[in-house]
Order: C-alpha cells, then structure tokens, then sequence
C-alpha cells in the first residue's frame, strides 16, 4: 500500500521540482523536526543546494507551558541537527507574540483564515531576503487529509463548496455572508 501510494506520488513531486528549476527565484522552506518536513525535505533533495530553509521559534519565555517549552527544545534540536548532517543553508529565528504591529495584523486578518502564521507573515514581509520568494511548505501530509467537510466532496454543489469557503473565512466574510441573506 505505501508502495503504491509512493509510486502515484513520485511524479507530482518530479513535476514540482521542474516546476521550480523552470521557474528560479527565492525559494525558501521552513523545516521542522516533523515527518512531514523531513518528506518535504527530501522531495527537495534534487534541489536542495539551492533552497534557503529556516525554522521559527517563540522564545521560551513565550511558551505555555514545560511540555510545550520541550516541544519546541526537542524541534529545535532535531532541525539543528538535520541542518548540520545536511549541510543546509538554515537559518533559526525567533519571534514575539502577534500584537507588535496591530495595523499589520488588522490587515491580515482580512484575508486570512486562521492566525496560526500572523508572525510569521509579518517576519518575511518585513525581511528583504524573502520578499518574492517561493515559500515551500512542509506539508506533505495534507496530501492525504482534508480541512473541508466531507459534504464538500460528496455533493460536489456550489451551496457545499460555500459552506466550506465560509467555514475557513475570516470573520469579516462570515458576517457579510449574513448580511446578504
């Protein structure tokens, strides 16, 4: 079974990385100690002299809890490590917690869906070395699992794809929806 998932895998990740030679700019991959990053990194493989990666902490003091602060340690190590096997240009850096800057967020926030990356948006906008550059996410596992209800495959309607939108839109196009109606 991963066999076969694997060999229906391989030429979309081919065609990603011809994609990016076709097309050169900046590209960057944020890196984790996560399966799903060590996947990314290795699809990457062919390419990887030519990626920038980079992890994002929060200082420790900015961390919830002893459990969480391990997490975070544990990450680190386990990326410092990779970076250093691999030779990978890798970059660490930390950043505070979202209200540094309320216009930014403000903006972001009407057209985001989630706050999850709101720093981390704000860290490479305000970076010249990431500014235009192609952000590889490690996400592999998202190939095989769904944020979208699963009415939104099994109608396939336009009225499910909206629930759908609405559910992962911000707060401002889930208010207007109810305007309209």
């Amino acid at each position: 079974a991963v066999e076969k998932a694997t060999n229906e895998l391989f030429p979309y990740f081919d065609n990603m990385i011809e994609w990016i030679k076709r097309n050169p700019r900046n590209t960057v991959f944020s890196l984790t100690g996560g399966v799903d990053s060590r996947s990314s990194l290795a699809v990457l493989k062919p390419i990887i002299d030519e990626v920038k990666s980079f992890t994002y902490l929060r200082p420790n003091k900015d961390l919830k809890n002893k459990a969480v602060r391990r997490i975070y340690t544990n990450d680190e190590k386990i990326v410092a490590s990779i970076a250093e096997n691999l030779n990978l240009n890798h970059e660490f850096f930390y950043f505070q917690k979202k209200n540094e800057d309320k216009e930014y967020y403000d903006y972001i926030n009407t057209i985001a869906s989630s706050n999850h990356s709101f720093p981390l948006s704000k860290y490479l906008n305000d970076h010249d070395e990431f500014k235009n550059a192609l952000h590889v996410k490690s996400t592999v596992q998202a190939i095989a699992k769904t944020t979208y209800p699963i009415e939104l495959y099994k109608k396939n309607d336009f009225s499910a794809m909206v629930k759908s939108t609405l559910h992962w839109g911000s707060d401002k196009l889930r208010k207007a929806s109810k305007e309209e109606v």
